[in-house]
């Protein structure tokens, strides 16, 4: 075959090469912000954030990313607990259905008894751990362990964690050291590594 392959092209009759490669161009970045938006949607089932709460704090651990946020005005801790209720993916606290979710319902405004509608999947250690380590008996009440620190330091021995180097305040320092111990604890029972 000699000649033109203009039988080969995919443009139509009368477009140049030029206006192709831009059309396709289009294409693919149109493509690329579709693709890029579905994916973070997707991906966002996989984040995990641990978090605490404070009187005047909400701290979120990403745990995926090793990064901590601090929550601390009214307009920050609303943002705060809406990004722990909005999470698709899984939330990590100690203690977190005895007190966290209970003031993060006050904190956006629902009545003190109203349960939150969770996007995502809550891991409480402070139950898991206590059944762990204190198995109930049928028709028992299950035992509750000792607090965040003690629990951390009968699996850990001692907290030898330096917190990250924008976190300076007493109060945030003290926050996230919480988070991060949560999520050690939950790190290693998702291993399988919290025996009694």
């Amino acid at each position: 075959m000699g000649g033109s392959n203009d039988w080969l092209t995919l443009r139509p009759p009368g477009e140049s090469k030029n206006s192709i490669g831009i059309r396709w161009k289009a294409l693919l970045a149109d493509n690329d912000v579709f693709y890029r938006g579905r994916f973070k949607r997707a991906n966002c089932m996989n984040d995990v954030l641990a978090f605490d709460w404070g009187t005047s704090i909400v701290g979120v651990l990403d745990v995926n990313a090793d990064r901590y946020r601090e929550y601390r005005t009214s307009e920050e801790r609303i943002a705060g607990a809406r990004r722990i209720v909005d999470c698709a993916g899984t939330i990590v606290s100690f203690n977190g259905c005895g007190r966290d979710l209970l003031e993060f319902s006050k904190i956006l405004g629902l009545p003190f008894e109203a349960h939150l509608t969770l996007k995502g999947i809550h891991h409480d250690m402070m139950p898991i751990i206590s059944a762990i380590r204190w198995p109930p008996d049928p028709g028992t009440a299950p035992t509750t362990g000792p607090n965040l620190t003690e629990t951390y330091q009968h699996y850990f021995a001692k907290v030898l964690l330096s917190p990250p180097l924008h976190v300076t305040d007493e109060y945030e320092i003290s926050n996230w050291l919480d988070c991060k111990m949560a999520t050690e604890l939950w790190t290693r029972w998702q291993r399988g590594e919290l025996g009694q």
